[in-house]
């Protein structure tokens, strides 16, 4: 009888093989998109954490990690963020470096407020406001929260390559910057590029952390290799870059520009 049980035991675990292959997990991190309207993302892995912001249906995740029902996610721009003013020193109005290293980014601008994450010394944030002794602040990349699984689609949809665009502004080769033109390319394979950096959510063999998306008649997305605290100091806002074109690979989506310069415009 207990051979009997085990071969029946043996054969029930083949018979599920596939379907248990079916529901494995995708591979983290990878892209994701909000699939409801008025979503929490929260503290911890349960319904009864606090909220960090509600985020929208379309919306993209970078999805980090899961935990039971929940993804970890980085959090979005827009959510609550707060340094404390001490552990800072003001770059300009728009910008400041930390001191320190494991400085706390709070969800409000408190000492007993929940820690979204943590930044070192050096790193430049970018300041939204004041609130007496702390600095609103854009979420920094190391700043996280949770959301519930049934909330979000695996594969972010609007993640199709672009239309040629290596090819659209290479055929523009102008000896010198035109005004107005926000792409421009040498012959030597030169370029002079004007958009918005933001950050660039695909971890798995990153070779950029930002990139520069131009919104034109067509938006062109290029990513921009360059010092990552540099980057992090402008993100969000409009500048021009001056570098060399790198065309990307097959395996690669985007364009690259090995940053030169780097002007803000805003």
């Amino acid at each position: 009888m207990r051979f009997v049980r085990a071969s029946l035991i043996s054969l029930a675990i083949l018979s599920c093989g596939p379907a248990f292959a079916q529901q494995s997990s995708p591979s983290f991190p990878f892209e994701g998109e909000v699939k409801s309207s008025s979503v929490n993302i929260r503290i911890d892995a349960t319904i009864g954490s606090e909220a960090i912001c509600t985020v929208s249906r379309g919306e993209p995740l970078s999805v980090l990690g899961e935990s039971y029902d929940w993804y970890k996610v980085r959090l979005p721009r827009g959510a609550p963020s707060y340094v404390k003013k001490t552990l800072v020193a003001p770059l300009d109005n728009r910008t400041v470096k930390v001191l320190k290293d494991n400085v706390n980014i709070r969800l409000r601008p408190t000492e007993q407020s929940p820690i979204l994450g943590r930044v070192q010394s050096g790193e430049v944030l970018s300041v939204r406001g004041n609130a007496r002794e702390w600095f609103e602040i854009e979420p920094v990349h190391n700043s996280y929260g949770w959301i519930n699984k049934k909330f979000v689609l695996t594969f972010r949809t609007g993640m199709q390559p672009p239309q040629d665009v290596s090819t659209n502004v290479s055929a523009k080769k102008p000896s010198a910057p035109v005004p107005g033109v926000p792409v421009q390319v040498s012959t030597n394979g030169e370029i002079t590029a004007e958009g918005i950096v933001e950050p660039y959510g695909k971890v798995i063999n990153r070779i950029a952390s930002h990139k520069l998306v131009i919104r034109d008649k067509e938006e062109k997305v290029f990513l921009l290799k360059a010092s990552r605290g540099d980057l992090d100091a402008v993100t969000y806002r409009k500048v021009k870059v001056s570098g060399k074109l790198i065309t990307p690979s097959p395996a690669q989506q985007f364009p690259v520009i090995e940053v030169a310069t780097m002007e803000l415009l805003d």
